[in-house]
């Protein structure tokens, strides 16, 4: 029986790759392998090569995989068309299904994973000085929306969330994750 998840995102500048291992009965899915590479508008040829390295480092044949997961942006146009298109040839290949994730929601589930709670911002380059804020509330039973997706010049999302920060007690302030970051910290360190 095919057990195994295979998911990537191209929409920035990196490669996300993982392969899951899926329980059927828990109805869950448990991260076994992942890396993130580089890929600077080399996605397109770096994707497969990197989708085989990564399932034959785990020992899982193509044959094993039940399910394909790709992102679907917000994101690098190009980079979204790479992932999204690999994603179907290879899901069609393999007579497998076929899932599309938002990538700005696997960062937040991300950091729930890794324990954060509480109202967290993720900020996604867009390129050209823009990005992709989203508001998330986490909490113990996951993740939770608090706006849709958007593109804003980065200088104005970084004032909107300083206005809209959450003020008072430690366990109350507003934390930030995302690639945006990096490339506009200046603007968000307040």
């Amino acid at each position: 029986m095919n057990n195994y998840v295979d998911a990537f995102d191209t929409a920035n500048e990196m490669i996300s790759l993982g392969i899951g291992l899926l329980d059927r009965a828990k109805k869950t899915i448990d991260c076994i392998a992942s890396r993130e590479v580089g890929a600077f508008r080399a996605s397109n040829v770096k994707l497969l090569p990197e989708i085989d390295a990564l399932l034959a480092d785990a020992g899982i044949s193509r044959g094993e995989v039940a399910c394909v997961v790709c992102g679907r942006g917000p994101g690098s146009f190009t980079g979204v068309r790479i992932a999204m298109a690999t994603a179907k040839g290879i899901a069609s290949a393999l007579e497998v299904g076929l899932v599309g994730v938002s990538s700005i929601d696997a960062v937040a589930w991300g950091v729930w994973e890794f324990g954060a709670r509480g109202e967290v911002a993720v900020v996604a380059d867009a390129m050209r000085k823009e990005v992709y804020p989203v508001r998330y509330a986490l909490d113990d039973a996951g993740v939770h929306r608090l706006e849709a997706d958007r593109v804003v010049k980065a200088q104005v999302a970084a004032q909107e969330l300083i206005d809209e920060a959450p003020s008072g007690a430690a366990a109350d302030v507003l934390q930030l994750t995302g690639d945006g970051l990096a490339k506009y910290e200046e603007l968000f360190a307040p």
